[in-house]
């Protein structure tokens, strides 16, 4: 055979024939793609169902979800009412009760030569009527600490002043602690 062939047919025929097998490759392209779609529209069917399925069942676990949320608020609701009003209470029997500052303010008023106060608790009683402060501090003598205690007993909003009697122990430098009950009203 030779390597140089020549081709006889006309132009126009030999365009017709390159036409022709263009024609059939785009068919066949065409074919093949289209059977690649079938195919892959055939494997991906069951990812859409168990997608489906899987959407479904999250749907349905969210609903759930917002149910017992809703639940659960109203139960957080109401005890953040509940806390509200005992809150609420609370001040209202605060408003009724001697300011701690004024109670703490009076009682400091006592002239307290020799006596250095180093705390003081205060401890309203809501019920009675009645409320409780604690002194401690250290006082230089026992006349001195005498004469502090006997000086707040005689204070009109004071009922009782209570102090140990082992706190006369020291002669000086002596730690005490005094507790005070009355209305601390002055």
């Amino acid at each position: 055979m030779q390597p140089n062939l020549t081709n006889l047919l006309p132009e126009n025929r030999l365009r017709a024939l390159a036409r022709g097998y263009v024609f059939r490759v785009v068919v066949v392209a065409s074919v093949l793609l289209t059977l690649l779609g079938i195919v892959h529209a055939l494997l991906l069917f069951p990812s859409y169902i168990y997608l489906h399925q899987k959407v479904r069942a999250h749907t349905a676990e969210l609903a759930d979800l917002n149910a017992r949320a809703v639940a659960t608020d109203q139960g957080a609701i109401e005890a953040r009412i509940g806390a509200i009003e005992a809150s609420a209470k609370q001040l209202t029997l605060g408003a009724k009760q001697p300011p701690a500052s004024g109670a703490v303010r009076a009682v400091l008023a006592a002239p307290r030569a020799g006596i250095k106060i180093t705390a003081v608790t205060y401890t309203p009683s809501p019920a009675k009527g009645i409320h409780r402060m604690t002194l401690a501090g250290v006082a230089s003598t026992r006349d001195t600490l005498r004469t502090y205690v006997q000086t707040l007993s005689a204070l009109p909003f004071i009922k009782a002043a209570e102090l140990p009697i082992s706190a006369y122990a020291k002669e000086t430098a002596i730690d005490f602690t005094i507790t005070l009950s009355g209305t601390f009203t002055p």
